[in-house]
């Protein structure tokens, strides 16, 4: 969630505005357009903005996390409890 809060803080104006509209006053594409007082060409052209951005955001933080041995499936490496042994060629 850290992630798409520091996506989100980075925002420009219009983006966050459209953000806003769209996410969090779940507002069709035409009710945010002219709240804004832009067209709907424009609130869909942010909109594709907001969902790359965030993607690539997200694939940062993933890389992130794989280069420094956390993963979704495993997270961060452990040692062994009291008695526990490891497999062969898996991280402590």
């Amino acid at each position: 969630m850290l992630v798409v809060e520091g996506y989100l803080a980075g925002l420009a104006d219009s983006e966050r505005a459209v953000y806003r509209e769209r996410y969090e006053r779940c507002r069709s594409q035409e009710h945010t357009a002219q709240a804004l007082g832009m067209t709907r060409q424009n609130v869909r052209t942010l909109e594709n903005r907001l969902r790359v951005g965030l993607s690539r955001a997200l694939a940062r933080a993933q890389l992130a996390r794989v280069a420094s041995g956390i993963t979704p499936s495993r997270g961060p490496p452990r040692a062994p409890e009291s008695g526990e042994t490891l497999a062969k060629g898996s991280l402590p």
